[in-house]
């Protein structure tokens, strides 16, 4: 009677442990099988695309397929101020520059350490052509409305074509509010802060 009491345990614990075991990779079946969709649900979470920028969160390079849109600001006022001398003189010698050079497009106003090796920034300005054109640097029209003094704003003269002043990025803050004249003494165009005065570009 104690051998059938103890082949009646055994038998049942073998079956136990047999439930248990298949109970067991059931749930553990089930358990990897759902680990895939959790993941995919994590990652889905942490990925966001825009469609406006087409730019994955997560750092993956969009598809070929995929179109972007270059995201332009356009600034509601000029940098900088000119004068209607100003204005004239250098529409003049752009259109005169352009007849031996016609990829110039306007002039750029930097702000560089001085040519001459002297530990000094000045203001200089230069020829440009398109190439030459970064996509911080900021364009002043030289035009000016039908009222023939309101300046032409960024909004209507971003896209016309004509020659214009540029704002080296490097220079941007540094000019931010001045004016640009022409000096009486020698003709050359000096830049001005607001209250009238030679803007020192190494303040």
């Amino acid at each position: 009677s104690y051998f059938l009491l103890y082949n009646s345990l055994s038998n049942d614990r073998n079956s136990n442990s047999s439930d248990y075991y298949k109970q067991n990779q059931n749930q553990r079946h089930r358990t990897w099988s759902a680990r895939p969709l959790l993941l995919n649900s994590f990652l889905s979470s942490f990925t966001n695309l825009n469609e406006d920028e087409n730019e994955l969160v997560t750092g993956t390079k969009p598809s070929a397929k995929a179109k972007t849109r270059k995201r332009t600001l356009v600034p509601s006022k000029a940098a900088v101020n000119l004068t209607a001398q100003c204005r004239t003189f250098f529409k003049t010698i752009i259109e005169n520059h352009m007849e031996e050079h016609p990829q110039v497009v306007g002039l750029m106003l930097r702000y560089q350490q001085a040519s001459d090796g002297q530990p000094r920034m000045v203001f200089t300005f230069d020829f440009v052509s398109q190439e030459q054109i970064g996509s911080m640097d900021e364009g002043v029209s030289l035009e000016v409305l039908e009222d023939g003094v309101t300046p032409k704003p960024p909004e209507e003269s971003a896209s016309d074509g004509l020659p214009k002043l540029y704002v080296h990025q490097h220079a941007f803050m540094k000019v931010l509010g001045a004016k640009v004249d022409i000096r009486e003494e020698d003709g050359m165009p000096v830049v001005l802060d607001r209250e009238g005065n030679p803007l020192d570009p190494n303040v």
